[in-house]
């Protein structure tokens, strides 16, 4: 693999994880509908929560659940190198979660919220796609086979690598 084209992983690889962790923070925060009521839930954030008021306690609480599942699935098995092939599969949970997020918000007319459920509907589709893709965890890399000095050797010398 030509020196670029590693490098380009590695950048790949560190946006994957930064969407990751946004996307994590977005539903560890977002999950505490398991905790707070619905009533304080609708008058906690305006327009952006009355979408609250058409869910019943218990359907809230498995959204919540939900969510909190979807941030450990997006950061814990890939951090720990247990079952990383759940990264892309939470990911497509999250692209999942916020498609009912932004065909609830359309039919409910709150048109002036849904810009924020569509950025992150395109965050989880990029962190699903890309870890199921070009930056898979799953997939046998030259990662380990290429520390940075031999890197750096190998871009500086334009030598084949030889091991």
């Amino acid at each position: 693999m030509p020196y670029m084209e590693i490098l380009m992983k590695r950048k790949l690889n560190l946006a994957l994880w930064i969407v990751a962790a946004i996307l994590a923070v977005v539903f560890l925060v977002s999950s505490t509908k398991v905790f707070v009521p619905k009533e304080k839930l609708a008058g906690m954030g305006g327009a952006a929560s009355r979408w609250v008021e058409g869910f019943s306690p218990g359907a809230l609480k498995a959204i919540g659940a939900l969510e909190f599942l979807a941030a450990a699935g997006l950061i814990v098995p890939a951090a720990l190198g247990i079952a990383p092939v759940l990264v892309p599969l939470a990911g497509t949970g999250a692209v999942l979660l916020f498609a009912g997020a932004v065909i609830m918000r359309l039919r409910r007319g709150e048109r002036a919220t849904i810009i924020a459920d569509l950025a992150y509907l395109a965050m989880a589709a990029f962190v699903a796609l890309g870890r199921f893709g070009p930056a898979s965890f799953t997939r046998p890399t030259q990662r380990a086979a290429f520390s940075r000095a031999r890197l750096h050797r190998i871009a500086r010398r334009g030598l084949p690598d030889r091991g």
